[in-house]
């Protein structure tokens, strides 16, 4: 409530505070302040603190993007290849999982990764995805 147009978002395994569409600099410093403070709170709980883009989110030590993916793999083995595109912090859960597959995984944007691929911006994600479409309406079924 101290943020403007922040929010909490409730999860099954997760709780996340979004402050995407908040005044920049107050969020960001409560953001820096709220992180500090679970931080020192959570230390000694089975918990998961991640600082992604313009979200904080705790988490269950067990739950995230990459363990979801390979509960769902797991079940669904006819699904062999595709890609994973992600730009925050929370997408490397995925990457990870995804390392030694042949899934593409594409990291958006600057900072470490363990993404096979990188664009350096979002606006080349459109782009890629019309090669994509074009490269698979050319491909004939025999």
């Amino acid at each position: 409530k101290q943020v403007p147009s922040s929010f909490i978002e409730q999860k099954s395994f997760c709780i996340s505070w979004h402050y995407r569409k908040s005044p920049r600099d107050f969020a960001e410093q409560q953001a820096l302040k709220l992180n500090e403070e679970l931080e020192n709170g959570l230390s000694q709980f089975p918990a998961r603190l991640m600082h992604g883009k313009k979200i904080i989110e705790v988490c269950a030590m067990e739950a995230n993007k990459g363990v979801f993916l390979h509960w769902f793999l797991d079940r669904h083995p006819q699904f062999t290849h595709g890609f994973s595109i992600g730009d925050d912090r929370t997408d490397e859960d995925v990457f990870a999982e995804l390392q030694n597959t042949p899934f593409a995984t594409v990291k958006v944007g600057p900072g470490q990764t363990l993404a096979k691929y990188r664009l350096s911006a979002q606006t080349g994600v459109f782009s890629l995805l019309q090669c994509l479409e074009n490269r698979l309406s050319q491909t004939k079924v025999i």
